[in-house]
């Protein structure tokens, strides 16, 4: 009889024991879900679009240590985006189709497909050699239908106002934005825009006062600050034009 007194207790015991098993083994299950989880959204995935940028100089950012340029600051705000910076410091579009950097062009667009291709020259590199209008046009032409023809949208964009544009080269500056602005018009394909930075920059200038010799570490790139103002100026272009996601 005392065994058979004795026999729940024995029962409880291996029952205990066999509760905080289970317990044990399913906060163990979830300590591994939730270290799983944890490891995969640390995992960095990758942009969805890409948007390439060919230019020179003021288009790589020159002068602008801490936001890398006014095409690189517009583009911050859009997350989603892979910036691929195929900038040439101190080249044009002559130099890229024809001499020093031929073909090149077409391996970045096979390359790294990208969703969207800023055009921005500029266009002092044109106005020290005084490249001719129709090679001017040409080139950019070309630049443009490529990059339509690989399935890109694609954005010309004129740079900022510097001292020398503003000053020794404005006429011959002014009539290389023009050629844009009629190139532009002429291929008339709805994949593509025309961002005028360099006439609302002199506009915004002008009516805040402002001199364009407070904008400029030299005379051929704008500071930090000049940057900013043309990155506010192309940033709200891109969202009145609804071509970006």
């Amino acid at each position: 009889m005392r065994k058979l007194r004795k026999m729940p207790l024995y029962l409880a015991g291996i029952a205990m024991i066999c509760i905080v098993a289970l317990v044990w083994s399913i906060t163990a299950g979830q300590m591994t879900v939730r270290t799983h989880y944890q490891a995969k959204t640390n995992v960095q995935t990758p942009k969805p679009y890409r948007v390439m940028v060919i230019g020179g100089s003021v288009a790589h950012g020159w002068d602008d240590k801490v936001g890398g340029g006014y095409l690189r600051r517009a583009f911050d705000h859009y997350p989603t985006y892979q910036y691929i910076d195929k900038t040439i410091v101190g080249a044009n579009s002559t130099q890229l189709q024809e001499t020093l950097y031929k073909g090149d062009y077409e391996t970045w667009l096979k390359e790294y497909r990208p969703n969207v291709v800023v055009i921005s020259w500029g266009l002092l590199n044109d106005c020290l050699p005084d490249t001719p209008k129709a090679n001017f046009d040409k080139y950019l032409r070309v630049e443009i239908t490529q990059a339509l023809a690989s399935h890109a949208m694609v954005y010309v964009v004129s740079p900022p106002v510097t001292i020398a544009s503003y000053t020794k080269y404005l006429v011959r500056q002014q009539g290389y934005v023009n050629d844009e602005l009629h190139v532009v018009r002429q291929i008339k394909s709805p994949n593509l825009y025309f961002f005028n930075v360099f006439d609302q920059m002199k506009a915004y200038l002008r009516n805040h006062h402002l001199s364009v010799y407070d904008f400029g570490t030299n005379t051929w790139h704008p500071d930090a600050e000049g940057h900013i103002i043309a990155a506010r100026l192309l940033l709200a272009d891109m969202q009145r034009s609804n071509s970006i996601k």
